[in-house]
């Protein structure tokens, strides 16, 4: 991967204590209000936002989100202007149209959650591992039900194609302009049948309702998810790239960078996150579930 040398070299040019750094001409956008005020103001409320902070620092350049509502972020990038989002995930749609950056920060993939009832606990769909087989075979346990899903994100191919591959009737795409967990609040106060959505999300905004959920992997699904930077395909992304991804892999074996993971997941997934962290970041496995 990289090693001590390059790590000393690439952060030796940080900025002295209390200068601000001047700003790269890229416009670094991003729809959820609540991340971008953490990060601008260095407070770091979920792993995407600590991982990037962390990173961010040490840039030769500074780095400040603007809160772009979620139907405007798309139209960004399509702009003569560098821009870049963080914390998106990578599809094969996606990087047909954008660079990546190597992979920002980790976390668990979306489940599907139910209510903490038999509605849907013994459906033949539920192997004897806990998984489904696939969304389509869990909703159909009972008729006329319908799953809740943000419109805003990608849950990563398997999950993404599953989704697109149900009737209709079957799913209702949520859509908030600001921040995420809009689709969870609304199953929160009784609306669909089934909910797609990542645990960590749920245990970081409503832990006190945990306990109203079962949630089951989906089968084939791979156990984490990798974001990245995406940036449409300019010079000054490219050259920003370079150097993101230059600290990166010079980052990556050392502990503030898997601090910054485990220390924003609950103690009840930080086995799992240590365990997937290794593999995307120190045996170089990324490519498989970006």
């Amino acid at each position: 991967m990289c090693c001590v040398a390059v790590i000393s070299s690439v952060f030796a040019d940080e900025s002295a204590p209390g200068q601000e750094k001047p700003a790269y001409d890229i416009d670094f956008v991003f729809f959820d209000v609540r991340e971008v005020e953490s990060f601008n103001k260095g407070e770091p409320i979920s792993a995407s936002v600590n991982t990037a902070l962390l990173v961010t620092q040490h840039l030769d350049k500074q780095v400040k989100l603007i809160h772009t509502p979620a139907q405007r972020l798309w139209r960004v990038l399509e702009q003569q202007k560098a821009a870049c989002v963080p914390s998106m995930v990578k599809t094969k749609e996606r990087e047909a149209q954008y660079l990546f950056s190597e992979p920002l920060f980790m976390t668990l993939s979306a489940r599907v959650f139910a209510r903490n009832d038999d509605t849907f606990a013994n459906s033949p769909a539920i192997d004897a591992s806990g998984e489904i087989s696939s969304i389509e075979d869990f909703i159909s346990t009972v008729p006329n039900s319908r799953i809740l899903y943000s419109r805003l994100r990608s849950y990563g191919t398997l999950i993404d194609e599953q989704i697109a591959a149900l009737d209709n009737d079957n799913r209702e795409a949520i859509f908030s302009p600001t921040y995420f967990g809009k689709d969870i609040e609304l199953f929160l106060r009784g609306r669909g049948d089934l909910l797609v959505a990542s645990p960590v999300t749920i245990d970081r905004y409503f832990p006190d309702r945990e306990t109203e959920l079962l949630s089951y992997s989906v089968k084939g699904n791979p156990p984490y998810m990798v974001g990245h930077f995406l940036c449409n395909d300019r010079p000054e992304s490219r050259r920003f790239l370079e150097e993101l991804n230059q600290t990166l892999l010079a980052i990556y074996p050392t502990q503030a960078f898997k601090d910054s993971h485990l220390n924003n997941h609950s103690a009840q997934f930080q086995e799992e996150v240590s365990r997937y962290f290794d593999r995307v970041y120190l045996q170089e496995e990324q490519a498989s579930t970006n």
